[in-house]
């Protein structure tokens, strides 16, 4: 069995958070136990895929390399693809112009199977949070899936609801979808002393909110934002917020950066490392996770991991990850987070028992999230199953 995963988006991403960190901690573990994996990336003009280096783009990767150049010269034609290969769909495809109603089908033609990883369905249940030129392109890559693809691999059972509703009444009749959960944990070898940013004197000024994740209208930043400049800043509460800037989001970047709190009471991080975003879970008061909507939610179970208390958007997603470990708060009214985060920043014993809480919290972690999404292909090379959503679970 050779798995082969376009890594073209990836390799283009300087910022690596959400599908691109999957990829990264998939990929890069999957190389370490060195299980047969073909990394490509599609060249438009030479009309093939380039073989990536696997040495190579495992050191830059895991951090032991400052060399990002990690294509070979070996390259792969449609036509070399056979039988026993699996196309995995893991990276965020859809924003490539090689269109997959094209591909697909030519790879099944030469016997390859495919695999597709369909991590939410946003772009076709909430367009108005996705930009156009992404909602017509995931709907494309979205439609060559479900007519072509094998198996489905999600993180959620939310998604895979979501995903049965979106083709209920259509001639699709069958969904061979597995739930494959998220991983937590950094890599060891990634955790140092050293900080990108100055953050040992931004723990101590006083007690912060933590938001972590891209600022784009669907995270819902304006919504914390808002809380705070009614009540929180006013009873001393710090806001900070980590994440790169995205699309749509002109004006809310605008007020962050002229506000009268920046640098004072409201802070934007917006390089932060992985060692930056660990040391800010493990000394926030609290994180906050106002989404709309999710395909997983990882700053959720990373928040959990580092034992740090959660302040989740009560939406279906959020509360199937978080569960019972999370408090969470409607989002129609800033009134219900307001009043979280007063109590919690008030009441250290209720922080103390919130915290005690955590201890229950199992620890599932890329290694994990990588074995099982490995055996989940592995058991589909061989035999082909019918059954909806069928969870695996592996020890």
């Amino acid at each position: 069995m050779k798995i082969c995963i376009d890594v073209t988006e990836m390799l283009k991403t300087n910022y690596i958070s959400g599908i691109q960190r999957v990829v990264k901690e998939v990929t890069i573990r999957w190389l370490e136990r060195g299980w047969e994996l073909l990394l490509l990336s599609y060249d438009l003009e030479r009309k093939c895929f380039y073989l990536v280096d696997n040495e190579k783009y495992y050191n830059f990767y895991s951090g032991r390399s400052n060399e990002k150049e990690v294509l070979s010269d070996v390259f792969m034609r449609i036509g070399d693809f056979q039988k026993g290969y699996i196309f995995y769909d893991l990276d965020s495809a859809w924003n490539y112009p090689l269109k997959r109603s094209w591909l697909l089908p030519q790879l099944k033609k030469q016997g390859a199977k495919i695999a597709a990883h369909i991590y939410d369905t946003i772009p076709i249940t909430e367009t108005q949070f996705c930009h156009s030129d992404t909602v017509l392109n995931f709907m494309e890559w979205f439609g060559a899936q479900l007519k072509y693809a094998d198996l489905i691999i999600t993180n959620a059972q939310a998604t895979v609801c979501s995903i049965e509703k979106i083709i209920e009444g259509t001639k699709i009749k069958r969904l061979n979808a597995k739930i494959v959960r998220l991983g937590c944990d950094l890599r060891k070898d990634q955790v140092a002393p050293v900080y990108q940013n100055n953050l040992a004197q931004l723990a101590h000024i006083g007690k912060y909110v933590l938001i972590v994740g891209t600022i784009e209208p669907r995270k819902n930043h304006e919504y914390i934002l808002n809380a705070f400049d009614q009540k929180l800043f006013a009873q001393g509460l710090h806001l900070v917020l980590a994440g790169r800037i995205g699309w749509n989001v002109e004006g809310l970047v605008q007020r962050i950066k002229k506000h009268p709190e920046l640098g004072k009471k409201l802070f934007l991080i917006e390089d932060a490392s992985d060692e930056d975003i660990a040391y800010l879970y493990k000394n926030a008061l609290a994180v906050a996770f106002p989404s709309y909507n999710e395909g997983y939610g990882l700053p959720v179970i990373e928040a959990l991991y580092h034992k740090a208390i959660v302040l989740a958007a009560d939406i279906p997603v959020l509360r199937e990850v978080g569960g019972e470990l999370c408090r969470y708060f409607s989002l129609e009214s800033v009134e219900a987070f307001i009043d979280l985060a007063s109590f919690y920043s008030n009441n250290q014993e209720a922080c103390e028992e919130q915290k005690k809480k955590l201890e229950s919290f199992r620890v599932y972690t890329w290694e994990d999230c990588a074995k099982t999404m490995y055996q989940a292909l592995k058991l589909h090379h061989f035999k082909w199953y019918d059954r909806i959503s069928n969870i695996l679970k592996f020890d």
